[in-house]
């Protein structure tokens, strides 16, 4: 258990097409489930901001049943400046070149709108560093 509450906008990806993507790319095999902190995620990242022009970050939402979900994002929030309804998170645009992750990570094509009470969110600077 943990986390914090977070609203993101992403694609929630195959996790074997993420591990074959990976490896197609020499950004060094890794698999979701063995954590988001290696180099293989961070050059994921970095990879698809460059291809889609847009910062991504990677969120791990926990489900009622401790189950955790992956999605590859293009908006995220865990500061909650004020309050976040459905209609705020819907007007939020979603960039174009965004869509280019679709194919190569097996994504179901829908764009997920997700409030959820535990996530966790990683993103990381060119040099590696978190954000």
């Amino acid at each position: 258990m943990g986390g914090m509450p977070v609203v993101i906008i992403g694609y929630e990806p195959n996790e074997s097409a993420v591990a074959m993507y990976i490896k197609a790319h020499d950004l060094e095999a890794t698999s979701l489930t063995q954590g988001p902190h290696g180099d293989a995620f961070k050059k994921l990242l970095r990879h698809f901001a460059e291809v889609t022009s847009t910062p991504i970050t990677l969120a791990r939402i926990e489900d009622f049943d401790s189950e955790s979900h992956y999605y590859l994002c293009c908006f995220t929030d865990s500061e909650y400046n004020f309050t976040w309804n459905c209609e705020d998170v819907m007007r939020q645009i979603v960039p174009e070149k965004f869509s280019e992750i679709i194919a190569p990570l097996s994504t179901d094509g829908i764009v997920k709108r997700v409030f959820a009470s535990r996530g966790f969110l990683y993103s990381y600077h060119a040099n590696g560093k978190p954000k």
